[in-house]
């Protein structure tokens, strides 16, 4: 992370106890308004458990990366602009 601030103070940012990453949930509903594609750096957060980018415009794809995130249990990315298929490497974890 690029900050002086810890990522786990971070608005929309969640961590375990040991400071690790656990959500990251940034719903337009909630005031924000992120545009551009998914990156596939989030694919090293292996103790993601929530995803939520809902209503938002994100555009492109997503990354195979993210089939690493074996322990997502909340994946909400409707009401974006996404294309193409669901990558297999997420529907098989």
């Amino acid at each position: 992370w690029i900050s002086l601030v810890d990522e786990c103070d971070w608005v929309g940012i969640g961590c375990d106890d040991e400071g690790n990453v656990t959500s990251i949930s940034f719903d337009h509903h909630f005031g924000h308004g992120m545009t551009g594609t998914l990156p596939s750096e989030l694919g090293i957060l292996t103790t993601l458990q929530e995803l939520v980018l809902a209503r938002n415009e994100i555009g492109g794809s997503i990354p195979n990366q993210y089939g690493n995130l074996v322990h997502m249990i909340n994946f909400n990315l409707q009401d974006n602009l996404l294309t193409g298929t669901f990558p297999d490497s997420i529907s098989t974890n």
